[in-house]
């Protein structure tokens, strides 16, 4: 392992022809697109999104945009503490703990991100997910499940991944699970989640019953949790 580089908040880089990194106040989470050619970083404090251009040959950075929370019509990013891209790269999804919300963006061959709206529990576009705290798809790129901290829940989404669909990328509220009701218990504030290599079984750690959850996947378009303690 050898040291690259480092992106700082309103710094400009002078190794890179990117601008200065503007909204990325308290960044709190990172992944890498699929196609391994941008950085995309969810940052709390300034309730944005930042992308990032990726070398893939020496692994620097060059700073390329970033979307603000109420700025240029873009909504649903308040307190922005998760962010996943799908794995067709069609699509970025950002979690707003402070909204609780889902925004999406669409995302083209170039990597260019568009805003295309927000899923918030206030306009009943789904119910059970105060204050989301992670997110993750399936590897089918057909599902989407968020936590959310506030009331120990875990929320699935149906997503549309037909290829050039007009609504490609766009989610339908499916089901959810939450601590203490039906079969499920011990999962009281769920922080992370993942998902096993054949995509059958997801595993939820709730950091306030220091517990990990198995739920088992894809059952009648439902997840349900499978009895295992």
């Amino acid at each position: 392992m050898a040291f690259i580089e480092s992106e700082v908040q309103g710094v400009d880089d002078p190794g890179d022809a990117g601008p200065p990194v503007t909204f990325m106040d308290r960044p709190i989470d990172v992944t890498v697109t699929a196609d391994g050619l941008h950085v995309l970083v969810a940052a709390d404090f300034s309730s944005s999104l930042a992308v990032f251009d990726l070398d893939p040959g020496t692994g620097a950075l060059s700073f390329k945009e970033s979307f603000k929370d109420g700025v240029t019509g873009v909504k649903g990013l308040g307190g922005a503490s998760a962010v996943w891209t799908a794995h067709d790269n069609s699509t970025v999804y950002v979690l707003g703990r402070a909204e609780d919300a889902v925004a999406r963006f669409s995302r083209d061959g170039s990597g260019q991100l568009t805003y295309q709206g927000r899923y918030v529990q206030a306009n009943a576009d789904f119910i059970g997910l105060d204050a989301p705290t992670a997110l993750l798809g399936s590897a089918a790129d057909d599902r989407l499940y968020v936590l959310g901290f506030g009331d120990s829940t875990m929320v699935t989404f149906t997503r549309d991944n037909q290829a050039g669909s007009p609504t490609a990328g766009a989610l339908t509220f499916a089901d959810f699970e939450q601590d203490d009701a039906g079969d499920v218990t011990d999962m009281a504030g769920p922080v992370a989640l993942d998902l096993s290599p054949d995509g059958q079984w997801l595993l939820v750690a709730a950091g306030i019953d220091n517990a990990i959850e198995v739920f088992s996947t894809h059952l009648n378009d439902l997840i349900f949790e499978n009895g295992f303690e």
